[in-house]
């Protein structure tokens, strides 16, 4: 199976839509040569371009940055853990709201059971949203 490029799939989910470069750029409020650029591989969107372009297209955020290149699939992990970071990119949180999602996240990390070798225990009930990463 071939591997897609984004400039392959960002042409492909243009066509699909009948939309042209110029539609794509209005719609993400960019210049329509940053949007060719983009098409021909000549430049790569930011994390927070792909963000843009995710919502504009309606696909999965983690899908239009794995294909730019930002890495996302090295860092996914279940479906609930992808859906958190999802809707905190999202959120766009103000400083003092991150810095409390922060805090609770570090203390129900400091909360978790550890194994021997320092790693959380696995799974024990239905819904249990740590992970093992």
């Amino acid at each position: 199976m071939k591997t897609v490029t984004f400039p392959e799939w960002l042409r492909q989910e243009l066509k699909r839509r009948g939309w042209n470069q110029s539609e794509l750029a209005r719609r993400l409020g960019v210049n329509t040569g940053t949007v060719s650029l983009w098409a021909r591989g000549v430049r790569v969107p930011t994390p927070e371009s792909c963000e843009r372009i995710a919502d504009v297209l309606l696909v999965h955020p983690h899908e239009v940055l794995e294909l730019a290149g930002h890495r996302v699939g090295e860092l996914r992990g279940s479906e609930e853990v992808e859906n958190l970071v999802y809707l905190l990119r999202k959120l766009n949180p103000r400083p003092d709201q991150a810095r409390l999602v922060r805090a609770l996240l570090l203390a129900m990390q400091d909360e978790a059971p550890r194994g021997a070798a320092g790693d959380p225990a696995p799974e024990e009930a239905p819904g249990d949203v740590r992970e093992g990463r």
